[in-house]
This record gives structure tokens, sequence and C-alpha cells, in this order.
């Protein structure tokens, strides 16, 4: 019997978006534009540069971009958080 991950995955890989219910597809769409604002609204803010700066002594691979940050570092230092 297989983990509930490996059937999850499965499903994920085999998924198109013409299988996704328009409703979802709908919400989806609200939920990453609210969270792209998010990110956008709240880098200039004290938080948002404190978390800047605490991430910019990680150093990894330069393959991406911090929002708020010219600077590459690696995706996963990127996403701290």
């Amino acid at each position: 019997m297989s983990l509930i991950t490996e059937k999850l995955g499965g499903y994920i890989h085999t998924l198109t978006y013409t299988d996704l219910p328009d409703d979802v597809v709908q919400q989806s769409k609200r939920i990453i534009l609210d969270t792209v604002g998010c990110m956008i609204g709240a880098y200039e803010t004290p938080v948002g540069k404190t978390f800047i700066e605490s991430v910019k002594g990680m150093k990894g691979t330069e393959s991406a971009t911090m929002v708020g940050s010219p600077e590459k570092n690696s995706v996963d230092v990127c996403c701290h958080g």
C-alpha cells in the first residue's frame, strides 16, 4: 500500500489546468495576487527590512531574487521564513 504523499504526488503529476473547476482557478488567482501584494506591501516595513537583512548573511547558489532585494541567493534562502 502506498503512502498518502505518493498518492497525492501521483494525482498532482497527472493534473492539468483544464481538470480544475473554475471556482478553484479563480480562488487560486485571488490568493496568489493577495500573497504578491502582501510581499510588495511588507518589504519596506521595519519587519520586512529586518527579515531581508537577516537572510543576507545566509549564502547559497545565486539562483533566485527575494522581493525587496536586488541581491541573488539560493531559492531556499529567498523562501526562508
